[in-house]
């Protein structure tokens, strides 16, 4: 016994979106650089931010206690 939601899920489809072209396509891939490129930029702030903590926790310490804490 199917239910109708079953029946859904197995006939329901989504089409793909067109292909651009030309002009359009161009556009299309600029746009899609500058929003990759924002979410990069976002991932890299994050982690100059954790570096810029730890460098702060680290700072105060000597080179020898560096070194006995990098082995």
């Amino acid at each position: 016994m199917n239910l109708p939601t079953q029946d859904y899920r197995r006939t329901h489809f989504i089409a793909p979106e067109k292909v651009h072209k030309g002009m359009d396509a161009m556009v299309h891939g600029l746009i899609g650089r500058y929003h990759r490129r924002l979410q990069i930029d976002r991932s890299i702030k994050k982690d100059a931010e954790k570096i810029s903590v730890k460098a702060d926790e680290l700072r105060h310490l000597s080179d020898q206690r560096l070194r006995t804490r990098l082995n």
